[in-house]
C-alpha cells in the first residue's frame, strides 16, 4: 500500500510499498526526513514498472512453488552444502528460487 503523498506515479512501482522506511524518509513530518530519497525512489521506480512485472497473486505464487518443486530439471542437492539448486536445462548451473520462478513464468 502506498503512502498518501507518494511522489511516484501509479504506473511505476514504488519501493516504499515493500520498504516502509522509504515512506518515512520522504515524509516532511517525520524526524528522519531526507528529501534526497525522493530521487532514489524515482530511480528505483523507473527500473520496474507494474505493467511489465505484475506481482503474482497468492494462488499464482503457490502454483509457481509447486511447479518449481515438481520440475524434473531441478536438483535440490547441489553437492556444495548450500541450499541452492542446480538446473539441468542450464547445464547444472546453480539457480535461485527467483531463477526458477522466472523460468516457470516464461515457459510454463
Amino acid at each position: 500500500m502506498r503512502c498518501s503523498d507518494c511522489p511516484i506515479p501509479t504506473a511505476l512501482t514504488c519501493q516504499g510499498e515493500d520498504v516502509r522506511r522509504f515512506c518515512e524518509l520522504i515524509d516532511p513530518g517525520h524526524a528522519a526526513y531526507d528529501p534526497g530519497y525522493i530521487n532514489t525512489l524515482w530511480a528505483l521506480g523507473h527500473r520496474e514498472t507494474k505493467a511489465a512485472d505484475p506481482r503474482p497473486t497468492v494462488v499464482e505464487a503457490l502454483e509457481r512453488v509447486r511447479a518449481m518443486l515438481a520440475c524434473p530439471y531441478r536438483s535440490i542437492d547441489p553437492g556444495c552444502g548450500c541450499s541452492g539448486a542446480k538446473c539441468g536445462l542450464r547445464h547444472g548451473e546453480i539457480v535461485s528460487y527467483a531463477d526458477c520462478f522466472e523460468c516457470i513464468r516464461r515457459y510454463g
